[in-house]
């Protein structure tokens, strides 16, 4: 397991109020040639950031070229083939006085992929809560872990953790049972994995900082408008049941209105996964 440590320049002692004006002025990163899962390598820095009771002065980037078991959303594998995609965790201090908030990080930060992916001539969709597709077949998946520090402190820590298909080909990803695609399948053209970082971390950094200043209906619309399936008849599974229904809205919170097939009432679903159409 080779490591690769550098430090960008721009070092400030807060993260989020001391006139950052880019997300890549505050990264240190720890670059891997193959490791389990950045996932868990971030897991495992944050538990030492609160057992050693670090300061919370930088972001960190878990960055690698193979995984050999990535997580996605409910303890799935990542497929990870080597040296062609995105396989990145950023650390990230959260305030925590805004713990009201937590629900919602996943979502900015799919919306911060979406607009990156945009300005570069693709129209990715957005399947509630974590996944982006390019014509109905993901290319990419947003995980959150929150981790409390102790009681002293003002932050606790976010591992918010990106696995975007990149320059995978067809033939890389035979024996995938769902759909997929990578920006390669997309536009036959090789994509440089360490400008779309830059651009992922400043597009993330910066919706974050108005989050954290704002809310969440600030990003309500920009949800809504890239939401995959919108008026269409969906099954959702939440950890209590299984609904039918029309995707009719998103709220100011965030959640999806269901119009349910039973009674046609609404159904506010702050938490699940569509798994049919």
């Amino acid at each position: 397991m080779a490591k690769k440590s550098f430090e960008m320049e721009g070092y400030t002692s807060d993260p989020w109020f001391m006139g950052i004006k880019k997300g890549i002025d505050i990264t240190k990163r720890e670059h891997y040639d193959q490791i389990h899962s950045t996932q868990m390598v971030a897991r495992e820095r944050v538990e030492h950031i609160i057992r050693e009771n670090t300061n919370a002065d930088q972001w960190l980037l878990i960055t690698a070229e193979s995984q050999n078991k990535g997580i996605g959303q409910y303890g799935k594998i990542w497929f990870s083939p080597y040296g062609c995609n995105i396989y990145a965790t950023f650390i990230i201090p959260w305030p925590k006085n805004q713990k009201q908030k937590l629900l919602n990080i996943t979502q900015v930060a799919t919306i911060s992929v979406a607009e990156v992916i945009e300005k570069l001539g693709f129209y990715p969709q957005i399947k509630w809560i974590n996944d982006l597709l390019i014509r109905k077949k993901k290319f990419c998946g947003i995980l959150c872990d929150h981790h409390t520090s102790g009681k002293n402190g003002a932050y606790d820590w976010i591992c918010l953790g990106v696995g975007m298909n990149l320059n995978m080909s067809e033939e890389d990803g035979i024996g995938l049972k769902q759909p997929f695609t990578s920006l390669f399948i997309e536009s036959r053209k090789q994509w440089d994995k360490e400008s779309m970082l830059l651009h992922l971390q400043e597009q993330i950094f910066d919706n974050l900082r108005t989050f954290i200043k704002g809310d969440f209906n600030l990003f309500q619309e920009k949800l809504w408008k890239r939401v995959l399936f919108a008026n269409e008849r969906i099954v959702v599974e939440t950890q209590e049941t299984t609904y039918t229904g029309i995707l009719k809205a998103i709220t100011k919170e965030g959640a999806m209105v269901l119009v349910t097939d039973v009674g046609w009432k609404e159904k506010i679903i702050f938490n699940g996964r569509i798994v049919r159409t």
